[in-house]
């Protein structure tokens, strides 16, 4: 449980401090913790995200680029 708690906590963190929207890929770059392969860090970053959620914790989710192909997430301060 400690380990989830940490992530948590290092996924809010990072979410919160960005100056831009990280993509899933940068977040798992970034945040230790996420499996490496990718089906599997997607899984958990999506338990994460609905954890944030349910502690009423707002995510937005950005298309980014000009042909809005990838995700970025971020919290506002």
């Amino acid at each position: 449980m400690a380990d989830r708690l940490e992530r948590l906590f290092n996924l809010l963190s990072q979410l919160l401090t960005t100056p831009r929207p990280l993509t899933l890929e940068e977040i798992v770059r970034e945040v230790p913790g996420y499996p490496e392969e990718k089906a599997s860090y997607r899984r958990q970053f999506e338990r994460d995200k609905e954890t944030l959620r349910d502690l009423g914790i707002e995510i937005s989710v950005m298309k980014l680029g000009e042909l809005d192909t990838e995700i970025g997430y971020r919290v506002r301060p």
